[in-house]
């Protein structure tokens, strides 16, 4: 599962995969609430290779979130935004047993506001 630190965050992280008219107009946000005494551990910038930024991105990052998941070391794993260097994306691991600790809300409406939509 893939999520970001802020609404504002998932929505530029949207906004980065999809073409304005293919925009889906169907959008939840779900707010996640993971107790900080479950295991959640950050990925320290420094240890990622030098063109982690780059588009597309480079294999090695898909090796470390690979790496990740399969090691079962931890529920949640901090990543930098590659959009937003300074804010943080979660991956969260669903084979791991405290997942079920995590506290979810229902799901609520969400919708781009049209000037994000429109051709520059």
């Amino acid at each position: 599962m893939y999520c970001s630190e802020t609404l504002a965050l998932a929505a530029l992280e949207v906004l980065t995969g999809v073409h304005p008219d293919d925009a889906p107009d169907d959008l939840v946000q779900i707010r996640l609430h993971v107790p900080e005494t479950l295991s959640i551990e950050r990925v320290d910038r420094s240890a990622l290779p030098p063109d982690w930024r780059d588009y597309p991105p480079p294999d090695a990052l898909a090796e470390v979130g690979r790496a990740w998941a399969e090691s079962g070391r931890s529920l949640v794993l901090g990543v930098p935004s590659v959009i937003v260097p300074q804010e943080w994306n979660y991956l969260v691991n669903p084979r791991c047993a405290e997942v079920q600790r995590i506290e979810v809300a229902s799901p609520q409406p969400f919708a781009f506001d049209p000037r994000l939509l429109r051709d520059r």
